[in-house]
């Protein structure tokens, strides 16, 4: 398929280069004792994955009897909003394992430290930027997301984060001059009103995917939600879309994508931009260098995306 739109002009991210991770020799002694006693050997090899936005230890650990483990872990005081979010991903593991495909947890650990260790996959996050296969590999995931019946608990994404519907009023007092504000955000307001019965995984990214020969794992459960069964797959669309894929052509054979309202979906690309937007206003991150700038190129291709859609005319 041909490209149809231009990549964003604001830089990309270094993808897979963006974390600043502690590695396995800084993690306390008494933690590395715990950890190779539950891995049944010594590590003889620590192989850090640096994607993603958190300071948190996330590496595969292989002991001298060749068992492997992926280990993430965090310290809930240096770093308390890492450990925070694999807290919540705890939670949501307990709730939804077995029925997601996702990685398995072998073991979780919550006291100084928030620790979950995982079975070793074989796999890779998709190429950046996308081509066709992969994404057409991932848009399949996520219609097997949504197919999956929700647990009880899981609630409304416009209600687990309504930070999503009011984004353009923050936006509005910072840039006063931004095009389209009052349009933006009523359309992200109207979020609340579109029918969200399906599984969403909710942030779902190109480093938040494992691909392995067979199948496509998504990682990173922090916080699912009831959404429309479409959510995951637009969500995704934004990152290709800025790439230069196609989307449209992939979407209209997404069995969800293709049957949806344009409005909903316009409402869900205002609610997006508008939270990137803020977010890539607010202050820089000492430990995470590179969250604020993909930020600003999530926001600037999805206002990009949606300008297109209702005919906005662009700066």
């Amino acid at each position: 398929m041909a490209p149809v739109s231009s990549p964003s002009a604001i830089p990309q991210i270094p993808h897979g280069r963006t974390a600043r991770r502690l590695t396995w020799e800084f993690l306390p002694p008494e933690l590395r004792t715990e950890i190779e006693g539950r891995l049944g050997g010594e590590v003889v090899k620590a192989t850090s994955h640096n994607s993603g936005f958190t300071p948190g230890f996330a590496s595969t650990l292989r002991a001298e009897n060749g068992a492997t483990l992926f280990v993430k872990t965090a310290h809930k005081t240096a770093q308390a909003v890492a450990a925070r979010s694999y807290q919540a991903e705890l939670a949501t593991l307990e709730r939804l394992q077995g029925l997601i495909p996702a990685p398995t947890l072998r073991w979780s650990m919550d006291d100084e430290w928030v620790t979950l260790a995982f079975t070793h996959v074989d796999a890779a996050p998709p190429a950046r930027p996308w081509n066709d296969e992969d994404f057409a590999r991932a848009l399949t995931l996520t219609h097997q997301i949504a197919e999956i019946t929700p647990p009880a608990g899981i609630v409304p994404l416009a209600e687990d984060a309504p930070e999503f519907l009011t984004s353009w009023d923050l936006v509005a007092v910072r840039e006063p001059e931004h095009p389209y504000l009052a349009e933006a955000s009523r359309l992200a307001q109207s979020f609340a009103d579109v029918p969200a019965t399906a599984l969403a995984h909710a942030d779902l990214r190109d480093d938040n995917l494992l691909f392995t020969t067979d199948e496509v794992l998504a990682c990173d459960w922090t916080h699912p939600a009831l959404a429309p069964a479409w959510l995951d797959a637009i969500t995704l669309a934004i990152g290709a879309y800025g790439d230069g894929l196609d989307v449209d052509a992939h979407l209209a054979e997404h069995p969800a994508a293709a049957q949806a309202p344009a409005e909903h979906i316009d409402a869900w690309l205002a609610a997006f931009a508008g939270f990137m937007r803020y977010s890539s206003l607010l202050s820089s991150v000492r430990n995470s260098p590179y969250l604020r700038l993909h930020a600003d190129w999530y926001a600037t291709v999805a206002w990009e995306w949606l300008s297109d859609r209702q005919h906005w005319a662009r700066p």
